[in-house]
């Protein structure tokens, strides 16, 4: 199954239709994500690399799920967002 699918199925119900719906259970898994890195620090990666890795692949499954709903491509926005960072950080090297 793929992302698309998933979508179909999610899409059948009306509240998983909603973009502020979306956009709450992004803020939850980057909650997730936050917490994840807090334990980290204060308590060492073992056993919270773990969690880190299931809070971020929640994330971006969520992220993949909003692009699809909205019907953006992930690629373009992933290649986006690099070009973005890289001229942020030669702006910064620059300095």
């Amino acid at each position: 199954m793929n992302f698309e699918e998933v979508w179909k199925l999610l899409r059948k119900d009306p509240i998983q239709r909603s973009l502020l719906w979306r956009i709450s259970i992004i803020a939850y898994q980057l909650g997730d994500v936050i917490k994840a890195i807090v334990y980290r620090m204060y308590y060492g990666s073992e056993g919270h690399h773990s969690e880190l890795k299931l809070a971020l692949a929640d994330l971006i499954a969520q992220l993949k799920i909003l692009m699809i709903q909205l019907r953006l491509d992930y690629s373009e926005i992933e290649q986006l967002g690099l070009e973005r960072l890289m001229e942020f950080v030669v702006e910064r090297m620059r300095r």
